[in-house]
């Protein structure tokens, strides 16, 4: 068995090995634990058994723990130009045995390799059991709604490197306005424009698995804030996220009935 606090500690001493003052570094590690938070209310949220709430504590602990190293080696977070974090995090974890310093039960490391590679996928992989899927959904909800709360909260131009007037003038391509309007994620791929990456964490809610989820961005008026940091001084643009806002909104009261 393990202990979630004692996991706690060995994170601890894992990222005192980088450099700490990084405000890159000190993003990841302060993410983390905001993670834990949500994944607790969320296992919390299910009436599930305290060792299955630890367990999903321990994902999310975990979680992003192949961002360290990227960041060390590449200096960068781009996936798309260094290495899938999630996938590097689970070579770290079981081929390189890291696992083995956060906990000395082997029974849930299929469990916890599943739901760290599968949470920065656009969907999940097939084939997964009731149990491994119940994880996967729940670290997948806390780091997307952790997301939505650090885009409400972080400054904008370190977010895109461009000032805010910048992007306010950016417009929505056709090909992901088309996929929201489907109730679709955004695919990294078909993202041209700063705007573009600024309406996939709208659509962030298309992906959400647990009515906990609908509620916290409700009560914390994520999508709100979104909305209202820029002034989309596109006409089309500005039409466009009209239909966004409406849209995500209808979604998340239906959810929550």
């Amino acid at each position: 068995m393990f202990k979630i606090e004692e996991a706690y500690k060995v994170f601890n001493d894992y990222v005192k090995d980088y450099d700490t003052k990084n405000p890159k570094v000190e993003l990841k590690i302060k993410h983390t634990y905001s993670v834990v938070n949500k994944a607790r209310a969320i296992a919390e949220s299910l009436n599930i058994e305290q060792s299955e709430i630890d367990l999903a504590c321990l994902i999310a602990l975990l979680h992003d723990i192949g961002r360290f190293e990227q960041l060390r080696i590449y200096n960068s977070f781009y996936d798309n130009l260094t290495v899938d974090h999630a996938d590097f995090g689970v070579k770290l974890l079981f081929e390189d045995k890291l696992i083995e310093k956060f906990s000395d039960d082997r029974d849930n490391d299929t469990i916890i390799y599943k739901a760290i590679k599968n949470h920065n996928k656009f969907v999940i992989e097939s084939g997964l059991n009731e149990r491994e899927l119940m994880h996967a959904k729940i670290i997948r909800d806390a780091d997307k709604i952790d997301n939505l709360e650090i885009k409400c909260t972080l400054p904008l131009e370190p977010i895109f490197d461009k000032t805010k007037e910048e992007i306010e003038n950016q417009t929505i391509t056709d090909e992901v306005y088309q996929s929201f309007l489907k109730h679709q994620t955004v695919l990294s791929t078909m993202r041209k424009t700063d705007l573009d990456v600024w309406l996939s964490h709208f659509a962030f809610v298309f992906d959400l698995n647990f009515k906990y989820c609908f509620l916290e961005i409700l009560n914390n008026k994520y999508i709100d804030i979104l909305y209202n940091r820029l002034d989309y001084r596109n006409d089309e643009t500005k039409n466009r996220m009209q239909v966004i806002y409406r849209e995500v909104m209808n979604y998340i009261n239906e959810q929550v009935k």
